[in-house]
């Protein structure tokens, strides 16, 4: 989507979940980041990994591999990590599922998908997942509660 629209939606979000929480005191927000993306781009190792930024050269489903990135959060997730911190609310937070997936380029199918059922791309978007993917990600969902004052079972 075009960026202007999503930063503005993104402000639209934040306005309309302090007005829901203000309605119950009970309610906490979590915003889940978006999660990484590995697609080869002209400096292995830098970059964000985005489809839109990729080696086209290097990422086509007859070459798909998916490439290690670098360590910095992408733009939006950067941005919507600061309106919230901004905000100070103490019962709204951000579940920081970029950093959980974005050292995991290894764990992408590397094989090609469909996109309008005519062409094919290298998909380094969705993961294999396993059950210590999840251990892992269920501990950032628990910290993220706990970070907002939501009293839960400690983990097992």
């Amino acid at each position: 989507p075009n960026a202007t629209k999503w930063y503005g939606a993104m402000h639209t979000f934040v306005d309309q979940a302090e007005a829901w929480m203000a309605e119950d005191q009970r309610r906490v927000v979590l915003f889940r980041e978006t999660s990484a993306q590995h697609f080869s781009n002209k400096s292995p190792g830098k970059g964000q990994g985005h489809y839109d930024d990729r080696d086209r050269l290097r990422s086509t489903h007859e070459n798909c591999k998916c490439s290690a990135i670098g360590t910095q959060r992408d733009e939006r997730n950067e941005f919507i990590g600061r309106l919230i911190k901004e905000r100070n609310h103490p019962r709204m937070g951000v579940i920081p599922y970029w950093r959980l997936t974005a050292p995991r380029y290894n764990m992408h199918h590397e094989s090609s998908m469909s996109v309008d059922g005519l062409r094919k791309v290298c998909d380094c978007t969705h993961y294999c997942f396993s059950p210590q993917f999840y251990r892992a990600e269920f501990d950032i969902w628990y910290d993220a509660f706990a970070a907002v004052g939501v009293a839960m079972p400690p983990p097992q």
